[in-house]
């Protein structure tokens, strides 16, 4: 694709530049609001990742870490405001990247604040109350009725459990809840809530060596440990799988998953259950 639109490319630029006005004055029209300020959203970008050899792993996020430091210009839209959920590991390979940028930054999405602070070296995270009861909050502006199914102590080891990953947090209730509809029995009980939570770490498993060791020292340090930036594909990839979550309290800094530090720290794969 890259070979068939060389020396085309602001031919093709400006055309979807045209295509974004002509939607624009479309989503106005529809609304009767001439000026109304329409927002687009370029969601999954940071899913970006290669197939096959190490090479051409490599080669595509050089290519996303070259369309948005180098071709910055080109993804400007006029008459629309984009939002692009960009891999965490630009900001390293291109300096200053948000200077080329509207809102002079590029913003990390952490995972819920469930802990107290960045933990010292060598120290588990602390569970922050009221992270946890945002958490809850979750759930109940989607089920108001959720206590017929679950406790709050269970609600609490979940959110816990996800380590502030609403995905996670979320599929765990779900997986608890179809569990249910085999026993019939309310509230859920603590089998299926471990049921749900070994799913959901049976999907991480098994974890190879060099990233249980990697996984092992930043659990130890809550550093990155990026031994170079050659490093930063297989570091986004572990973010990507959730074996690694990016945290913010003040600082940015890093844990394994909750429901991997036991293995990670035993260097164990065992089975869900075992």
């Amino acid at each position: 694709m890259q070979e068939k639109t060389r020396g085309v490319v602001e031919q093709l630029v400006k055309q979807a530049r045209d295509f974004a006005v002509e939607a624009v004055q479309y989503v106005r029209g529809q609304q009767a609001s001439p000026d109304r300020k329409i927002i687009l959203i370029v969601d999954s970008v940071e899913r970006l990742r290669g197939v096959g050899d190490t090479d051409d792993i490599r080669e595509v996020f050089k290519s996303a870490e070259t369309v948005f430091s180098s071709h910055a210009d080109k993804l400007r839209f006029t008459a629309l405001n984009v939002v692009y959920t960009v891999p965490p590991y630009l900001s390293a390979l291109a300096g200053a990247l948000g200077s080329v940028y509207a809102g002079g930054r590029i913003y990390a999405l952490p995972s819920v604040h469930i802990y107290e602070r960045r933990p010292a070296p060598g120290e588990e995270p602390v569970p922050y109350p009221e992270g946890l009861a945002k958490m809850r909050e979750v759930v109940e502006k989607r089920f108001p009725q959720w206590r017929d199914f679950f406790t709050e102590a269970q609600l609490a080891r979940l959110a816990q459990h996800s380590g502030g990953d609403l995905r996670d947090y979320l599929r765990m209730l779900r997986l608890a809840v179809a569990r249910l509809l085999q026993s019939g029995q309310l509230p859920v009980s603590d089998t299926l809530i471990t049921d749900a939570e070994d799913a959901v770490r049976g999907d991480m498993l098994p974890i190879a060596d060099n990233d249980r060791d990697w996984l092992r020292k930043i659990t130890a340090s809550h550093n990155a440990e990026l031994p170079n930036l050659d490093a930063l594909p297989d570091f986004a990839r572990l973010q990507e799988g959730k074996y690694l979550l990016h945290y913010r309290n003040g600082e940015d800094w890093y844990d394994a998953h909750p429901l991997l530090r036991a293995r990670v720290k035993s260097g164990g794969n065992q089975q869900p259950g075992a």
